[in-house]
């Protein structure tokens, strides 16, 4: 085969008519010319399929850069829960040591109220013991004071006397 028909060089499965071991006749012919135009249609539809394919091809490109893209988003979404999980627990670790602090404040609070208790208690018996004691020293005062006093009327009446006698 020297050169090749223009069917050949669009089709090159396809033979020229003197190269085919068949019988050049009308009906030969024309299934041969059939089968070239079945051939087009074939390659036709085959084109419309691969652009189909690269049509598809770039779909599935763009739906892969946008899971790209939402997958950076889902990572920067886990970074920071993360921070904020690890903020939340320094703020529990805090809390803890808040509520200790507030409970040792309580205890030391309770201790100061049972001795400030027991200093009041500790005053109202002093009270009770200066006001016996008062009650003592007025007795002793009021004794005091009458024996003075009927000192006094003695030594009066020893003047008196005294008096009249010189």
């Amino acid at each position: 085969m020297k050169g090749k028909t223009p069917l050949q060089k669009k089709h090159p499965r396809c033979y020229s008519l003197d190269t085919l071991p068949l019988s050049t006749s009308t009906l030969t012919l024309f299934s041969f010319n059939k089968t070239c135009s079945s051939v087009d249609k074939i390659l036709a539809a085959g084109n419309k399929i691969l652009s189909a394919v690269e049509h598809v091809l770039s779909a599935v490109e763009q739906i892969l850069s946008a899971a790209q893209k939402h997958r950076l988003t889902v990572a920067q979404i886990l970074f920071t829960d993360e921070r904020i999980c690890s903020t939340v627990e320094q703020i529990l670790f805090t809390g803890e040591r808040i509520c200790s602090t507030v409970e040792q404040i309580l205890f030391t609070g309770e201790r100061i109220c049972s001795t400030a208790e027991q200093i009041l208690f500790t005053g109202e018996r002093i009270c009770s013991t200066a006001d016996d004691i008062y009650s003592a020293v007025e007795r002793v005062l009021s004794t005091s004071e009458q024996t003075l006093w009927t000192a006094h009327k003695s030594c009066s009446t020893a003047e008196g006397v005294l008096s009249t006698v010189e």
